[in-house]
């Protein structure tokens, strides 16, 4: 199946976003990667900015949308979730490592491009999740378990450059580290919701 225009411009601006940042990335960078003529990215999207945002709300929701129909499924243990969370989590990061520094960057500038995001996937999953906390009879809440579980998954791609520079790991042994470290996660976790 032929990739769209609109498709093309969009692969295109979400690399460069993600690398370069908006100031840095021009509307004729994202056209000569995209195959196309100015004119087209202008007819599409009208500005840079506005394909920005585009592109900003699709990068939150990648990275927090796959959380919603995980935590909100009363048929999926916290277990089965948070090994779904990190194999997913894990998985995306490898293959889009500037990610999070593009939504970071984002969240402190807009955060109300997200609100809507979250305030619907706190009153879809929180219910369910903190049942499921209590049903093990955990003091813990929603909110610890999510922070942790995605603070595990990201932290290290964040500071994977300080850990390859400091020696501590190489640059080939980063992924098969991070495939590695994705199946203990779960099990700090419930350590965490057993110990509280």
């Amino acid at each position: 199946m032929e990739t769209s225009t609109r498709d093309k411009i969009i692969i295109a601006a979400k690399e460069l976003f993600t690398e370069r940042g908006y100031n840095a990335t021009k509307s004729r960078d994202i056209a000569n990667l995209a195959g196309i003529n100015l004119a087209l990215l202008n007819y599409h999207f009208k500005s840079k900015e506005n394909l920005y945002k585009i592109i900003v709300y699709d990068s939150f929701v990648q990275i927090l949308g796959n959380l919603e129909p995980i935590l909100s499924d009363e048929k999926i243990s916290l277990i089965e979730k948070i090994e779904i969370l990190a194999k997913q989590y894990t998985a995306l990061l490898i293959e889009n490592e500037n990610l999070p520094f593009f939504v970071l960057r984002e969240l402190q500038k807009n955060a109300d491009i997200f609100k809507d995001i979250m305030q619907s996937m706190r009153l879809k999953t929180e219910n369910v999740f903190t049942k499921q906390l209590l049903e093990l009879g955990s003091e813990q809440t929603a909110i610890d378990i999510i922070f942790n579980t995605i603070s595990l998954v990201i932290m290290p791609f964040i500071t994977k450059q300080l850990f390859i520079s400091s020696g501590l790991i190489s640059e080939d042994e980063f992924v098969p580290y991070m495939k590695q470290r994705q199946e203990k996660i779960p099990y700090w976790i419930m350590q965490m919701v057993a110990n509280d």
